[in-house]
């Protein structure tokens, strides 16, 4: 919801509100875009469940991804090393290093992420389109979603030379 006071916008989001998006088992909600912060930051609430084996390892080429635990505990490796952040915790993972995540626990878990500069929650909307339209997850054929990760700066990791 956005309001006006003295020529200046703010905005209020309740529990329920934002984009609900459904990307093969995690519910992802985008709390705010970029079209909303002239491309400065966009919000994600993401809620992962039991178990879920996480993302491939990556490489942002420049987005830089702050994630707060709401509940629950997630597993990062960052580079080399892997750590269980629990409720509360944070961790902020810069452009250009390689990272993954997943629920390795029986119960959900939520975090919040802050992306900076905001873009990132668009290839969101666009894989969650894709999942939707493959009948098995992830796809025999990874062309469409190299396509996407391209389009978005999203590096798969790098073989050592």
């Amino acid at each position: 919801m956005q309001h006006f006071v003295r020529n200046q916008q703010y905005q209020i989001h309740h529990p329920s509100e934002g984009r609900v998006l459904d990307i093969a088992g995690v519910a992802v909600t985008i709390k705010v875009t970029g079209k909303t912060t002239n491309g400065v930051f966009a919000i994600i609430e993401s809620t992962l469940p039991p178990h879920f084996s996480g993302t491939p390892a990556q490489i942002h080429g420049r987005t830089t991804t702050t994630f707060y635990i709401i509940s629950g505990v997630l597993a990062f490796t960052l580079a080399e090393e892997t750590v269980m952040v629990r409720q509360g915790g944070f961790v902020m993972v810069p452009p250009g290093l390689l990272h993954k995540f997943w629920n390795p626990t029986a119960a959900p878990a939520t975090y919040l992420a802050y992306l900076t500069p905001a873009g990132f929650e668009e290839y969101l909307i666009e894989l969650a389109a894709l999942v939707a339209c493959e009948p098995v997850w992830p796809p025999t054929d990874q062309s469409k979603v190299a396509a996407l990760d391209s389009k978005y700066e999203l590096l798969p990791p790098q073989p050592c030379s």
